[in-house]
């Protein structure tokens, strides 16, 4: 039975009606909009858009394929790439792979294809593609291919003018390097005349100016290696406490000529026992440091190793501790150099990892330098897998951050391990350094002592006074001889003099050298004397044996070779062979007062002629040469020994040739050694007597 509407439900109906006419023609008008906004990018886009169905054929392709292979797009809709053949043919296979992948549902990785143009040139793309689905199922694939041609074409040339620039710094470090071999060489033997004192000077400027250049070239070989990709890092084991002492240490003289005093510290809590590449990590430090120390005048240089602690790693560690457990195994390390020297300004600051960039020019002309070794470092540090960046404020000092990644030699934590046991041993730290204070109390605190620091030397009288009369003196004393006030040797005459002090154990810490000072110490009576930048193990040493806890242990001084004098040394038969007129007489010099006797060849075919038809001892090759050049002629040379089944004559390379690539080619030619120009005469002297050794005794 027929219901009647009332007009209320009638007028209802209607509005409802009403209303889904309008959600319609909205949901069509924004359909609309929506496919011509697909259409106008569809249609504008600057990459080549189209769609395969599952047959291979071409459905849709964007107008932009007209730019970029001279193809219409209707030339090409309904037609596969197979009958098209605009696809290099040793790309084909992997198209239909990728595709038949993305049909399957799986993934597509942007990958590199070369087309086939209308014209027949060849052009490169990088393609994407993705599904198209329907219902629930894949029923073609869309895919975006972007011209890169032009884009190759720029890194190759590039590549090419890389190459050029590296071919260029190679040959112009070679080119330089031979005079500057007579240059300094000549200076050297110019030192052993007698001078005047104007003389000397200018002979000194002489050496500094060489040195400088030398430095210059090696800077700029590092670069041009560093930019071309052409340094590979080593994995080696090392021990980063030893190896920061040595980078330390090697520019304490520096900066105790500068007054300046040179603080390091690892944090305690770090791994030590680490494998990679030790010697680029020295090279860092050592740029990073060597800058502090030029552009501080007063205040000091403090050096700092620790953990470095990502910002994301607290989300995450307490999530994840398997993932923690196996990270491990590996540690990123965050190194800091710090200095109180001029600063750098906020604008300096986005640019100093640049290469030729310093403070500003009225700096460069005053502290000297290229402003390479920042930009070195910057690549160096990105081989490494960290990251260096700045803090500073002009006129207030700066701080030099880095990072760097290492494996640990061992599952096991490797820890900072020492023998210093001070449990109870009451401690005075004098000083007015904050960091040398802060340093010395964190190590002697670690072991166990009770430190008390003061900051200079009025204060820590005071301090030891009130220590006595409450009945608790302090039994060992760390004293700064240089403080201003009341100096480090005042102030153990003070204790000597006033009967009320007792004895404790004065140590006295100097940037000074030992020699100096040792007399002087020994007189006041100060038990010993340790020079800044002081390391924990010889402050372990020192204590312990000064507490009466460990026995004496003469320290053992590497042992340095030098040449002997002329009158011990054995005739020897050397053939040197160098195309350098100048380089033959400088060596020749360095020789003079020498039993050697020299034979010269100008390139490797004469010296190979006249090293078959002499007796030799000794061979000095040079390596790049007219005619023959070292290589060459030295491996001629083994050949002609083997078949005459002769001893091997050291051959020694001397060579202009400064990457370390070099090295392994000399000995890999039959050399046995590889001296880099400018040859030092003293250094000259070692390597011949190092390497006729076994001659000499022989002979003997």
């Amino acid at each position: 039975m027929d219901e009647k509407l009332t007009y209320k439900e009638l007028e209802y109906q209607v509005k409802i009606l009403a209303r889904e006419g309008v959600w319609r023609r909205q949901a069509v008008k924004a359909l609309e909009e929506s496919e011509e906004k697909y259409r106008q990018h569809f249609e504008n886009a600057f990459d080549v858009i189209f769609s395969i169905d599952r047959n291979f054929v071409i459905t849709a392709i964007s107008p932009s394929v007209e730019r970029t292979l001279g193809y219409r797009p209707e030339e090409l809709i309904g037609k596969t790439f197979q009958d098209l053949k605009i696809l290099a043919p040793e790309y084909m296979e992997k198209a239909l792979s990728d595709t038949k992948n993305v049909l399957a549902g799986e993934r597509f990785p942007l990958s590199r294809y070369e087309f086939i143009s209308k014209d027949g040139t060849r052009k490169f793309a990088e393609v994407s593609g993705a599904p198209i689905i329907r219902d629930g199922k894949i029923v073609a694939m869309v895919s975006v291919a972007r011209d890169i041609s032009e884009r190759l074409r720029v890194e190759r040339s590039l590549e090419v003018v890389n190459r050029s620039i590296n071919n260029f710094v190679t040959r112009m470090s070679h080119g330089i390097r031979s005079p500057m071999n007579a240059v300094m060489g000549m200076a050297d033997l110019l030192r052993e005349t007698p001078l005047t004192d104007d003389q000397r000077r200018f002979l000194e400027t002489i050496i500094s100016s060489s040195k400088n250049i030398l430095q210059l070239i090696n800077d700029i070989l590092d670069l041009s290696m560093v930019e071309a990709g052409q340094i590979k890092l080593k994995r080696s084991s090392f021990n980063l406490m030893k190896m920061l002492k040595n980078s330390c240490e090697a520019q304490a003289l520096r900066a105790q000529g500068k007054a300046l005093e040179l603080v390091w510290r690892i944090d305690p809590d770090i791994e030590i026992q680490l494998i990679g590449d030790s010697v680029r990590l020295n090279q860092i430090l050592s740029n990073l440091i060597g800058n502090a120390i030029k552009f501080t005048e007063k205040g000091d240089i403090f050096v700092e190793a620790k953990q470095y602690k990502d910002p994301q790693q607290k989300k995450t560690e307490n999530t994840n501790s398997d993932k923690k457990q196996e990270a491990g195994r590996s540690v990123k390390i965050l190194f800091s150099v710090t200095d109180t020297g001029i600063g750098i300004s906020p604008e300096m600051e986005e640019t100093i990892f640049d290469r030729f960039t310093q403070v500003n020019t009225s700096i460069t002309g005053e502290h000297g330098g290229t402003g390479l070794g920042l930009a070195i470092a910057h690549g160096l540090v990105e081989l490494m897998g960290g990251h260096i960046w700045v803090e500073s404020k002009l006129g207030h000092g700066s701080t030099f951050f880095f990072t760097a990644s290492f494996k640990v030699q061992s599952d096991e934590k490797s820890e900072q391990t020492h023998d210093m046991d001070l449990a109870g041993v009451k401690t005075l730290i004098i000083d007015d350094n904050p960091k040398s204070r802060m340093v010395l109390s964190m190590t002697l605190s670690t072991a166990g002592a009770l430190v008390e620091e003061k900051e200079d030397g009025k204060q820590g009288l005071v301090e030891m006074k009130r220590a006595i009369d409450t009945g608790d003196p302090y039994a060992l004393i760390l004293l700064d001889s240089q403080m201003p006030g009341i100096d480090g040797f005042q102030v153990v005459k003070i204790i000597k003099k006033n009967t009320a002090f007792s004895s404790p154990i004065i140590m006295l810490l100097t940037l000074k050298d030992r020699k100096s000072g040792k007399a002087k110490c020994k007189s006041l009576g100060i038990t010993d004397y340790l020079i800044k930048p002081v390391n924990r193990s010889d402050l372990n040493d020192t204590i312990m044996v000064a507490l009466g806890r460990k026995k004496a242990i003469e320290r053992k001084i590497p042992k340095v070779i030098k040449p002997n004098n002329s009158k011990d040394l054995s005739p020897l038969n050397i053939l040197l062979v160098e195309d350098n007129a100048t380089t033959r007489i400088l060596i020749q010099t360095f020789l003079k007062n020498t039993p050697y006797k020299i034979n010269m060849a100008e390139n490797g075919k004469l010296a190979l002629e006249k090293f078959k038809a002499g007796n030799y001892n000794l061979v000095l090759m040079d390596i790049q040469m007219p005619v023959m050049d070292g290589y060459t002629s030295t491996k001629k040379i083994r050949e002609w020994e083997k078949e005459n089944r002769l001893k091997k004559t050291p051959i020694i390379a001397l060579t202009a040739h400064a990457l370390k690539k070099h090295i392994p080619k000399s000995l890999d030619a039959g050399c046995n050694a590889h001296l880099t120009k400018p040859i030092n005469k003293a250094d000259l002297l070692v390597a011949i007597e190092k390497y006729t050794q076994h001659f000499v005794e022989n002979s003997d």
